[in-house]
């Protein structure tokens, strides 16, 4: 089969993939010219394997709560929805009273991720998130919140 000349003879999920990449640069443009920023809350990078994430947001408060919080958000959606901006943002309100706050980004998939299964993400990379948590320092116990398509990963 020879190789597509244009994004109408690509493959659907080659199009589809082409399509969300576009939607999303747009949407960063956009946002960056209105002044928007997202995500400002400050995270380290804990660990990550492929595009898969593993941020630790730092303290704002003193540590009131022992067991930490892990965010799971969904696999297409930018994870920013939870912290867009001091005063719109669940992650900062956790800091606020206390929490360790962890979340994993899944990233964003482009068509070299279309053999990457829910099983291995589910299955290896949020157990291997979980222990670079413990071994960050956070303990063994912890709660799994999942938002979106990420309550049904957790």
């Amino acid at each position: 089969m020879p190789a597509a000349t244009s994004q109408e003879e690509a493959p659907a999920g080659q199009r589809d993939t082409a399509d969300l990449a576009g939607a999303m640069a747009r949407a960063r443009v956009l946002a960056a010219a209105a002044g928007v920023r997202t995500g400002t809350s400050v995270k380290d990078v804990v660990w990550t394997r492929n595009k898969t994430t593993l941020f630790r947001y730092r303290p704002i408060a003193p540590r009131a709560h022992a067991t930490p919080v892990l965010l799971v958000y969904a696999l297409i959606n930018k994870p920013y929805i939870l912290d867009l901006r001091p005063e719109n943002s669940f992650v900062r309100h956790l800091l606020g009273h206390g929490y360790d706050v962890f979340l994993i980004d899944w990233g964003t998939p482009g068509w070299e991720d279309r053999g990457t299964t829910l099983d291995e993400l589910v299955g290896e990379h949020l157990p291997k998130a979980v222990a670079r948590m413990e071994r960050a320092g956070a303990g063994g116990e912890y709660t799994l919140f999942g938002y979106c398509m990420g309550g049904t990963m957790a």
